[in-house]
């Protein structure tokens, strides 16, 4: 399928918004030069947080402690859901500055 452009000098609406889109990477990308951008430790953290956990309930259920097992899980997950919830509000306070609102 062939797009035709009724006026070879008007830029189609793609364009613009094309050169929107790496004006914002362009501005995330000097953000996160600063103290605002994500480092790789958090995945290993978020990883590290989820292995150590399931090694604990496999010991846990291996010893007949379900129940243990389970709030130690539900605990793993609190504690992931509250870092990751940081990490979206360093991203809407990014998004904020980009668009100045």
């Amino acid at each position: 399928m062939y797009f035709v452009e009724a006026d070879p000098c008007v830029r189609p609406v793609w364009h613009q918004h094309l050169w929107l889109f790496k004006a914002c990477v362009n501005h995330v990308y000097q953000l996160s030069k600063g103290a605002v951008g994500m480092n790789i430790d958090i995945i290993f953290r978020i990883a590290g947080i989820g292995i150590l956990i399931s090694v604990l309930s496999i010991v846990l259920k291996q010893a007949k402690k379900e129940e243990q097992a389970e709030m130690l899980t539900l605990a793993g997950v609190v504690v992931v859901l509250i870092i990751v919830v940081q990490l979206m509000n360093q991203l809407f306070t990014v998004v904020r500055s980009v668009f100045n609102l």
